[in-house]
C-alpha cells in the first residue's frame, strides 16, 4: 500500500474547507504512524520533471521506427513540406511540424527525423508537466517519479509519441490541460478554471478531440474537492468562465485567419456521419479491446486497486464519465472504419493515461509500479512493432527524380502506401494518392477534374512537373476510364521510362 512508496500521504485539499493539521483519509488509514515531529513530505523537485521529460523524449527518438503510419501520417508529412495549408480538422498540428522544421533546418537533420520527433519532444514535455501536475496535487516524491514512469511506459502514450502523427503533439497539450486541473485542485477558484479552459481550447486547436477535454477536466476536478463548500453557484459560475476561455483562443485562431469555425464543422460532421455508419455493436467488443484493454494495459485494470482506498473511490467512479465519452467516440469513427483501419491504437483515449497513474500509484507499492511499467514498456514494443513490419521499396527515388524531371515535382501514385517509402527517401517530391483526388464527399466527374485542372495548372506556373505513376495511369487506361482522355485533350501527355520505373508526364499544352 502507500507506505510502501512513501510512508506517507500529502492530497492537495481547498485551504477554507481542509481540517488543519489533519491528514488525509487514506494516509490514515494506511500510513505508518508517524512521531509528532516528523516533517512534511518535500514537494517533489522540478529537476525531476525536466530529467525526466528529457530522458523520455530521448528513449522516444531512439526508438522511433522510420515509418509513416497510415494515411493520415502520409498526408501530415505531405502537407508539412508543401505549401501553408491547414488541415481540415486539426488546426494547429501542421503550423507546428513547420515550425520544427524551420528551428531544426541548420541542423540538417532529415525531414521525417524532425517531424516524428514532434511527437517524441512534445511528449517528453507533456511528461514533465504531468509530474508537476501530481506535486501540486500532493504528490510525494516518490508518486511523482513513479507516475511518470507508468505514463510514458503506457502502450497508446509510447505508441504515439514514436510516430509522425497528431495524437504525439497532443498529448503535450493534454498535459497542459492536468497541469491546469491540478492547480484547481490545490485552490478551486475563477482564474484556475479560466486558465483550464484556455489550455483545453489550445488542445482543441491541435486535434479536434480536444473539444471533449472540458469534460475530462470537470470530472476530475469536481471529483477531487469539496463540491459543498463552493456552492451551486459558484459551480455554475465556474462552468461559465471554463466554457468563455475554452472558446477563447479558437476564437482568437479564428481572427488570425485560421479557419476554426470550418474544422469545428468539419469535425462534428465526421463524427455525426461516422456514427450513422458505425454497424451497431457490430465491433463494439473488439474496438472496447483494441482502443482500452490492449492500448492501456495494465494500467486500465490495475486502476482498480483505488478502491481500496476510501478517499479515491469517487475519483475512480468519476473517470468512467469521461471513459464512456471516448468508448462512444472511438466506437463512433472505428466502427465506421473497422475493414479498413480499426486500429487506432488508444488514440481517443490519451487524455486518460494521467488519471489511470495518479490513482494507481496511490493504490499499490512501489514493487507493482515497477512491475506494471515493465509489463507496459513490453506492450508498448508490440504495438510499435506491430505497425513497424518491413517495408517493401516499390520505387528507386533517382529513377523517379530523373523520370519525372525534377525532385520538387508532383506525382500521383495508387495509394499512400505505394508512396511512403518514396516520400521518405524523396522529402521533396509531392505525393498524392489517387485515391484522395477522387474520394472524399461525392462529387461528379466534371467536379474532380476541374479541382484537378487548378492543382496542376498552379504547379506548371511553379515550373514543378507533374507526372502519375504507371500503376494509376495504365490501371485508367485498361478500364477506359474518362480521365485519361480529359488529360490528353488539355495536357500533353508523355509516357516515360527510368530503369525500373515508368511514369506519364503531364505536360502544358504549348501556347
Amino acid at each position: 500500500m502507500l507506505r510502501c512508496l512513501t510512508g506517507t500521504s500529502h492530497l492537495a485539499s481547498h485551504p477554507r474547507t481542509a481540517p488543519i493539521a489533519r491528514a488525509p483519509a487514506d494516509s490514515l488509514l494506511h500510513a505508518r504512524p508517524e512521531p509528532a515531529s516528523a516533517v512534511a513530505p518535500v514537494t517533489p523537485p522540478v529537476a525531476d520533471a525536466v530529467l525526466t521529460g528529457l530522458l523520455a523524449a530521448a528513449v522516444y527518438l531512439v526508438a522511433a521506427p522510420r515509418i509513416l503510419y497510415g494515411p493520415d501520417a502520409f498526408t501530415f508529412f505531405q502537407m508539412a513540406q508543401q505549401g501553408d495549408a491547414v488541415h481540415w480538422m486539426h488546426v494547429l498540428y501542421l503550423p507546428i511540424l513547420r515550425a520544427a522544421m524551420r528551428v531544426t533546418e541548420p541542423l540538417g537533420i532529415e525531414p521525417f527525423r524532425v517531424l516524428a520527433g514532434a511527437s517524441a519532444v512534445a511528449t517528453g514535455l507533456g511528461l514533465a508537466l504531468l509530474h508537476r501536475a501530481a506535486a501540486r496535487l500532493g504528490a510525494t516524491r516518490r508518486q511523482a517519479l513513479a507516475l511518470v514512469l507508468l505514463v510514458p511506459t503506457t502502450p497508446a502514450v509510447a505508441f504515439f509519441a514514436v510516430l509522425l502523427e497528431v495524437q504525439g503533439v497532443f498529448f503535450g497539450a493534454v498535459a497542459i490541460a492536468w497541469f491546469a486541473v491540478a492547480a484547481f485542485v490545490r485552490s478551486p477558484r475563477a482564474g484556475q478554471v479560466a486558465l483550464i479552459g484556455l489550455a483545453t481550447g489550445l488542445a482543441a486547436l491541435v486535434h479536434a478531440s480536444g473539444h471533449l477535454l472540458p469534460v475530462v477536466a470537470a470530472t476530475f476536478g469536481l471529483a477531487s474537492i469539496d463540491r459543498r463548500a463552493l456552492g451551486i453557484a459558484r459551480l455554475v459560475a465556474f462552468g461559465a468562465i471554463g466554457a468563455a476561455a475554452h472558446a477563447a483562443l479558437p476564437a482568437a485562431a479564428q481572427l488570425a485567419g485560421f479557419d476554426v469555425l470550418g474544422s469545428t464543422s468539419n469535425s462534428a460532421g465526421f463524427v455525426a456521419g461516422s456514427t450513422r455508419g458505425a454497424g451497431g455493436l457490430t465491433h463494439f467488443a473488439a474496438i472496447l479491446r483494441n482502443e482500452w484493454l490492449l492500448s492501456f494495459a495494465p494500467l486500465c485494470v490495475a486502476v482498480y486497486a483505488a478502491i481500496r482506498v476510501r478517499s479515491l473511490r469517487v475519483l475512480l467512479a468519476a473517470i468512467h464519465i469521461p471513459f464512456a465519452v471516448y468508448l462512444f467516440v472511438a466506437w463512433a469513427l472505428l466502427g465506421y472504419t473497422f475493414g479498413v483501419h480499426g486500429i487506432e491504437h488508444g488514440a481517443y483515449f490519451l487524455p486518460l493515461a494521467f488519471p489511470l497513474a495518479w490513482l494507481t500509484v496511490r493504490s499499490v507499492p512501489l514493487a507493482v509500479v515497477l512491475v506494471l511499467a515493465a509489463l507496459g514498456a513490453a506492450s508498448s514494443w508490440a504495438h510499435v512493432h506491430h505497425e513497424a513490419g518491413e517495408r517493401v521499396a516499390l520505387y528507386e527515388p533517382a529513377a523517379v527524380v530523373e523520370a519525372i524531371g525534377s525532385d520538387a515535382g508532383l506525382l500521383v501514385v495508387q495509394d499512400a502506401k505505394e508512396g511512403e517509402l518514396l516520400a521518405l527517401d524523396a522529402p521533396r517530391l509531392a505525393l498524392i494518392p489517387f485515391d484522395v483526388i477522387v474520394g472524399g464527399s461525392p462529387r461528379s466527374f466534371e467536379e474532380i477534374v476541374a479541382q484537378l485542372a487548378l492543382q496542376i495548372d498552379d504547379l506548371h506556373r511553379q515550373r514543378r512537373p507533374v507526372a502519375f505513376a504507371a500503376s494509376v495511369y495504365e490501371r485508367l487506361l485498361a478500364i477506359d476510364d474518362a480521365l485519361p482522355r480529359w488529360l490528353a485533350e488539355h495536357y500533353v501527355v508523355e509516357q516515360r521510362r527510368v530503369r525500373a520505373f515508368r511514369c506519364w508526364a503531364v505536360l502544358p499544352k504549348a501556347r
